[in-house]
């Protein structure tokens, strides 16, 4: 199975701890599957145009944090159905990572070279 994501390569990809739940990443869209793989379906909540740039997942593949280039932070408690802002803002998310609850999160961004953690 592929999944073409227009002109654009993707950027990330992650999902749980049994491959179950799948959620990648381009520059402008993001799409989930929850059948390892076979098919995907385009996140309607992330519109078009956000940059997206890195994901995570926890073990189950229910909550998600997606990073944007632009600084935006985004998470999911329900397999990417809904999803929150988070108040964070820095430039050019490069790489963001969950522990296997979902509680703790890391993120590190290439415009100021922080890692910035979180447990909340």
């Amino acid at each position: 199975m592929s999944v073409s994501c227009g002109n654009y390569p993707w950027k990330a990809v992650a999902s749980d701890q049994s491959g179950q739940f799948v959620a990648a990443v381009s520059h402008n869209y993001m799409y989930t599957s929850n059948n390892y793989g076979a098919s995907f379906s385009k996140v309607s909540a992330l519109t078009s145009g956000l940059q997206l740039s890195t994901v995570a997942s926890d073990c189950t593949g229910q909550r998600l944090i997606v990073g944007q280039n632009s600084g935006d932070v985004f998470t999911s408690s329900d397999f990417g159905v809904t999803w929150t802002k988070s108040p964070l803002k820095v430039s050019d998310w490069i790489m963001v990572d969950s522990d296997c609850t979902g509680q703790h999160l890391v993120a590190s961004s290439r415009g100021n070279g922080k890692v910035f953690t979180s447990s909340d």
